[in-house]
């Protein structure tokens, strides 16, 4: 899979991919960003949907995103005073039957337990129709086949992966730089739990 084929998924071409390192820096850079925006907005549903993750594709290159993402949003959160990590979400969807449909059963199963027991919402049997770009939001919406309720997100992007295989849809927006000027005092924030 060299070149991540963007025509099969409306909406693709509004994301980013996942297939090299520079790719893997710049969603650290989208997240930072999200995570700056989210530790000021005051709006609980404005904030949820910049602190929600989706990735598309179960295979061995969007679970180990998903659990790797998981941990890094996790430990990112302990320098944001007004997120509480309860809030973070990370969604992994899957059109097949199981995770990781190239490795052994057993395999599979344990690392759906893994990513469970670490707070990741696995969904399996599941296809994405299509994912919007809200403009005004910087943020995504992830619309799903037969009928379930869209995902609202941060953002949206491709994993790397072969024309037509896994994609994920990483938290992407531009946000503030960091910094003394930016920071939400400690005091400032409405709730503490989840610390």
């Amino acid at each position: 899979g060299g070149m991540t084929n963007t025509a099969l998924l409306p909406g693709a071409d509004q994301v980013m991919t996942f297939k090299s390192l520079a790719d893997a820096i710049r969603l650290r850079n989208h997240t930072i960003k999200l995570f700056e925006r989210a530790d000021a907005e005051p709006d609980a549903e404005r904030k949820r949907r910049m602190l929600t993750f989706v990735i598309v594709g179960g295979g061995l290159v969007g679970t180990e995103l998903a659990g790797e993402w998981n941990d890094f949003l996790h430990n990112l959160a302990r320098s944001y005073p007004c997120i509480d990590r309860r809030h973070l979400h990370v969604e992994l969807i899957q059109g097949g039957e199981r995770l990781m449909p190239e490795m052994e059963a057993s395999l599979a199963a344990y690392a759906t337990r893994v990513l469970s027991r670490r707070g990741v919402l696995i969904r399996v049997k599941t296809r994405v129709s299509r994912v919007d770009f809200d403009e005004r939001e910087q943020a995504f919406t992830v619309h799903l086949s037969g009928g379930a309720d869209p995902i609202d997100g941060g953002g949206a992007g491709l994993a790397g992966a072969p024309a037509g295989g896994d994609r994920a849809v990483p938290g992407a927006g531009p946000g503030r730089a960091r910094g003394a000027a930016t920071r939400t005092p400690a005091a400032a924030c409405r709730t503490r739990p989840g610390r």
